[in-house]
């Protein structure tokens, strides 16, 4: 994907290529005429031959620069210094027309607009900003008929005139120009972004599909090697074989356990099948799955529900607050108490998984739900992320707050049916 100043340069050169080359023929027919009209008004020659030479001068630089970049396009820096060239020798001519009143001085504005349009806050323009400032400082300095009068007036309006209407045609050229090449700048960054996106999104579900294959292709076998070490098991080992097979038996289940987490994970989310649950009837069902793994570590089961309830998939929100559930198992081996809560809110549903666990600190609670990053050994850090899909399918948020020896709380608040709003609910800490 191009980044955005090769684009942004691409499109100043090409702009700026066709103004200059375009330039020529705009300033020719004004030159002209302000050279006439100074004849036609009697100037005094010496200041006709300087300003018409140094008119002439000014218009084979822009001729030489057409032609120059009609072969390659003009550099950000060409043009940037042929805009300061151009500024420079108008603030010249204005000198030799009468200063201030020159009816020249309007022209300044062609150049310096085209400048700030192509290169913005810069301090290439800041400077030229302060330049022509002070140029014209300068020109309001000069007394009257220095070094020549000025242009007497029918002559100086007919001048200003041809001033003003090439300065708008300048402008035209290269500010509405620039101006489009930005908005195609955007365009083009826009298609090259949705590009890229949907180059990431296949990869991504390549490597999902490939890896939950991987996965299915491990777990086959898998099962057949715990299969023949129970059968193993099952004899009479010796006492030494007996702990080695009961080491194997455990690391295949915790194999079997991360495929299983990434399996979850990684298939595209079913779509949902709302129908009505009563929340505190799924907090009880979920207590009795957890009830055996809870005594067996001295956790207290404890459910605090209304009569709270939700359209939503009951299956699977029940997967997601198992693996909530689980997770606060796990942290708290030596006891302790975990609650499931169901309250009722105006436009949806609170639910709450609280546990008085070893807590999180401030930085892990900040990677919470990165797959494979997780605080408790052998983890995968996909419960959590499967929970969070879940609970973002049904159109609710998932928040959590935690302190280290304080345990960890989690609360999900569900929308009353599945694509509605979440309900609103005093955040926790950690959002």
């Amino acid at each position: 994907m191009p980044g955005y100043d090769a684009v942004r340069s691409s499109q100043i050169r090409a702009v700026g290529t066709a103004f200059l080359r375009a330039r020529p023929w705009v300033v020719a027919p004004g030159a002209a005429l302000n050279v006439a009209c100074m004849l036609t008004a009697g100037a005094p020659p010496a200041q006709v031959r300087a300003t018409g030479l140094g008119i002439a001068a000014l218009l084979v630089f822009f001729i030489h620069e057409a032609v120059r970049f009609r072969r390659v396009p003009v550099r950000e820096d060409q043009l940037r210094r042929s805009l300061v060239i151009t500024a420079a020798a108008l603030l010249l001519a204005c000198a030799a027309t009468g200063g201030l009143r020159s009816p020249l001085v309007v022209l300044l504005l062609a150049p310096v607009g085209v400048a700030f349009a192509a290169f913005g806050r810069g301090r290439t323009n800041a400077a030229l900003l302060a330049g022509v400032l002070g140029g014209l400082a300068v020109l309001s300095f000069l007394s009257e008929g220095t070094p020549w009068p000025a242009i007497p007036g029918p002559q100086a309006a007919v001048m200003t005139l041809g001033s003003v209407a090439v300065t708008l045609v300048l402008l035209w050229l290269g500010v509405t120009g620039l101006t489009a090449a930005y908005a195609r700048s955007g365009e083009e960054l826009g298609r090259a972004r949705d590009a890229m996106l949907d180059a990431m999104t296949d990869r991504m579900r390549g490597a999902e599909s490939l890896g939950a294959r991987v996965a299915h292709e491990i777990r086959n076998p898998l099962t057949a090697i715990k299969g023949l070490v129970q059968l193993l098991a099952r004899g009479e080992p010796s006492e030494r074989d007996r702990k080695r097979l009961d080491v194997v038996l455990a690391e295949v289940d915790r194999v079997e356990d991360t495929l299983n987490a990434y399996l979850a994970f990684a298939r595209p989310l079913d779509e949902l099948r709302p129908a009505p649950i009563a929340l505190a009837a799924l907090l009880h069902d979920l207590a009795a799955l957890l009830e055996a793994r809870a005594a067996a570590t001295g956790v207290r089961l404890r459910v605090e529900a209304d009569d709270a309830a939700i359209v939503g998939d009951p299956r699977r929100l029940q997967e997601a607050l198992l693996n909530l559930a689980s997770n606060a198992l796990e942290a708290m081996p030596d006891g302790g108490a975990l609650t499931l809560v169901a309250a009722r809110l105006a436009d949806g549903a609170r639910l709450e998984v609280r546990d008085e666990g070893r807590g999180m600190t401030p930085e892990q609670l900040a990677r919470l739900g990165t797959p494979f990053v997780t605080t408790r050994p052998g983890g995968t850090g996909l419960g959590v992320a499967l929970a969070r899909a879940v609970v973002a399918q049904h159109g609710g948020r998932m928040l959590h707050r935690s302190a280290p020896g304080r345990g960890t709380q989690v609360t999900l608040l569900m929308p009353a049916q599945p694509g509605g709003a979440a309900p609103d609910a005093e955040d926790p800490d950690r959002r």
